[in-house]
């Protein structure tokens, strides 16, 4: 009997792997399949590129033990552009947005220029019967909005109206002929008739639908209801 408990022993012995003392200090390097050190040496540095950022100092302390070197990312390197590139090279402080100013004498006329263009500033009209909105503001086309809806004090429209029925230019909002509580929208020369509810009346120097203790010389109209 003790003969057979040695022989057992001696095949216990021999069915498991015999690895070194640093084997023993890295539990976590072991695999499922048991492969001895060299084998996880090579088969980490092959997947060197797939490791998570967080196993680059495990990888790293296994080449250092093998005396392999090891090269910072900072120091790889560096694609430089070639120096006939056609890159697109703008002067210093320069914007390709567009800008609009003001002119300086009348309201349905401004400026659009650009920082990048040396072509200087371009000279533009609104809609006939649009005023010039404002360069941090859009209005009803673009910059160009109603009249009544820019201050454009001191200045005058420059270009003379267009008329066509029901429109005294071809774009604005304007009252009716014969009625307080209608009144018509213009686009481009085409007159669309529009109605005032709960009782409003149509105030032509807001140009819109007001009370009608607000509205001033209503009773010239034959048909004020």
């Amino acid at each position: 009997m003790q003969t057979h408990h040695c022989l057992l022993l001696v095949i216990l012995q021999l069915s498991v792997p015999v690895f070194g003392q640093n084997d023993y200090e890295r539990p976590f390097l072991r695999q499922q399949d048991n492969s001895p050190p060299d084998y996880l040496q090579e088969r980490s540095t092959l997947t060197l590129n797939d490791k998570k950022s967080e196993e680059y100092d495990y990888i790293y302390d296994i080449e250092e033990e093998k005396g392999s070197s090891y090269i910072e990312p900072d120091t790889l390197p560096r694609k430089e552009e070639p120096s006939n590139s056609n890159s697109l090279k703008r002067r210093p402080h320069c914007s390709s947005v567009r800008r609009t100013i003001p002119h300086e004498k009348y309201c349905d006329k401004y400026y659009l220029t650009t920082e990048c263009e040396n072509d200087g500033s371009i000279l533009r009209s609104c809609p006939n019967g649009l005023s010039y909105a404002g360069s941090d503001r859009f209005g009803l086309i673009d910059v160009c909005d109603y009249p009544h809806s820019v201050n454009c004090r001191g200045k005058e429209m420059n270009n003379p109206p267009i008329s066509t029925e029901h429109c005294d230019w071809l774009y604005g909002i304007f009252g009716h002929e014969t009625s307080c509580t209608r009144y018509w929208t213009c686009w481009n020369g085409t007159a669309t008739e529009q109605f005032c509810v709960g009782g409003l009346l149509y105030n032509e120097e807001t140009h819109a639908c007001d009370w009608p203790q607000n509205v001033v010389g209503c009773q010239k109209h034959p048909l004020c209801k």
